[in-house]
């Protein structure tokens, strides 16, 4: 029976002294979490705000290019129709009758005046209507 008794003094006796006044029973202690819930918030926050930064860099990044894509589509359309007004004139100047075909042998000056005239326009030609290397000798010109 004494052996009851002298438990709880053994183990309170290893406990340190409580520095702080017992709280009243309508106050209830801190709790950390309430701060740990506001740095997630913070964090969530943070990585929302930079998402929707990263997206507006993007969308403004995509409005540009397809801007500058739709401005070389433009020009390269008024560059076609000069090129095919020419291409025209030079044709016209060879022959003006149109009575060559495909079994005619043009002569060198008019092959020589188109291959000029392919040369300038080369980037259209090849941006416009998809000619590659293939359709252009060593020297740039149309083969």
């Amino acid at each position: 029976m004494a052996r009851e008794a002298v438990w709880p003094i053994i183990r309170l006796a290893g406990q340190a002294p409580c520095l702080r006044v017992p709280l009243s029973s309508n106050v209830r202690h801190r709790e950390t979490t309430v701060r740990d819930g506001n740095l997630l918030v913070t964090a969530v926050i943070a990585l929302a705000a930079y998402g929707a930064f990263d997206l507006l860099r993007r969308i403004a990044r995509f409005a540009i290019g397809r801007r500058n894509a739709r401005a070389q589509e433009v020009s390269d359309e008024e560059a076609f129709w000069t090129y095919k007004r020419e291409h025209e004139t030079i044709r016209a100047r060879f022959d003006p009758a149109k009575t060559w075909n495909e079994a005619t042998s043009p002569p060198e000056e008019y092959v020589s005046e188109i291959r000029a005239l392919n040369l300038r326009f080369s980037g259209m030609l090849r941006r416009r209507n998809g000619w590659t290397d293939k359709d252009f000798d060593e020297n740039g010109h149309n083969a």
